[in-house]
């Protein structure tokens, strides 16, 4: 049960490294800021913290503590990843939280967004609010989109055909290949290890998210997690869960319309103090 600096506090430009240690589990955590309310940002399919680069910036610059944390098998987080549940997903998210002084806000983006609602179903004591940005998982994607995701997580595809597939997948019509969208720290040991404890689970209770305030922030043009979902969140609980949709954009919402997303988030966690 340690919690110690990565690599004796190593500082990248601006982020501070951390590796939060439990049981047999450890996990990489990039923190933008030493203080302040604290933001826990999980990332999609396959992990990679990289695309957070620039909101945990703005939240960094707006008062709060944003932190980025790979899952297992993602990054330099390592971890068992036979036999996962989504539950097991989640209780690491909550150590992480318990040991850097939650309860947070959790942004979920993506796959993310699947595990901010399991923690909110099942640890709710660490989660202050929720935001899921692209928040799938009732309505299918569009076959052709999803089509094109499989061919960018096919490792065997040459690169160039990859991020062809990418584009027409995540980006919005006149968006192009954001620099940060390809993120090495994404691998394939845990792209399966997800989808196998995300098949594992057998009910919906975690569409709910519990009982946290909810941000969903989505692009309108999403293929992958289309905007249905949002709204039929939004129906079922319209006392708790609030949707933005950002135009000109599609599931790469956070890279494609960077400020407009962190606009929406910093207004959702001052209104939420």
């Amino acid at each position: 049960m340690e919690f110690k600096a990565w690599r004796h506090g190593l500082r990248l430009t601006g982020v501070e490294a951390l590796r939060i240690d439990f049981d047999d589990v450890s996990i990489e955590v990039h923190r933008y800021a030493p203080a302040g309310h604290l933001v826990c940002m999980l990332p999609g399919l396959g992990g990679g913290i990289k695309r957070f680069a620039k909101l945990a910036s703005r939240l960094a610059d707006a008062g709060y503590q944003p932190v980025a944390m790979n899952p297992r098998g993602a990054g330099e987080s390592v971890g068992p990843l036979e036999n996962l549940r989504m539950t097991t997903l989640a209780n690491d998210v909550a150590e992480v939280i318990g040991r850097l002084g939650g309860p947070a806000t959790v942004i979920g983006n993506g796959f993310g967004n699947r595990v901010a609602r399991y923690l909110g179903s099942h640890r709710p004591e660490v989660v202050a609010s929720l935001v899921l940005v692209g928040a799938g998982g009732e309505v299918p994607a569009d076959p052709e989109a999803a089509a094109a995701m499989q061919s960018f997580l096919d490792r065997s595809l040459p690169d160039a055909d990859r991020f062809d597939a990418a584009r027409r997948a995540f980006f919005a019509p006149g968006h192009d290949l954001a620099p940060d969208f390809i993120d090495r720290g994404q691998t394939s040991e845990a792209i399966g290890s997800q989808l196998a404890a995300m098949r594992a689970e057998e009910d919906d209770a975690w569409l709910a998210g519990g009982s946290a305030r909810i941000l969903v922030v989505q692009g309108a043009d999403d293929r992958i997690a289309p905007p249905e979902n949002g709204y039929r969140l939004r129906a079922r609980w319209p006392e708790r869960v609030e949707v933005v949709d950002i135009p000109r954009a599609a599931h790469a919402v956070l890279l494609e319309q960077p400020d407009t997303v962190a606009e929406a988030i910093i207004g959702f966690l001052a209104a939420s103090r």
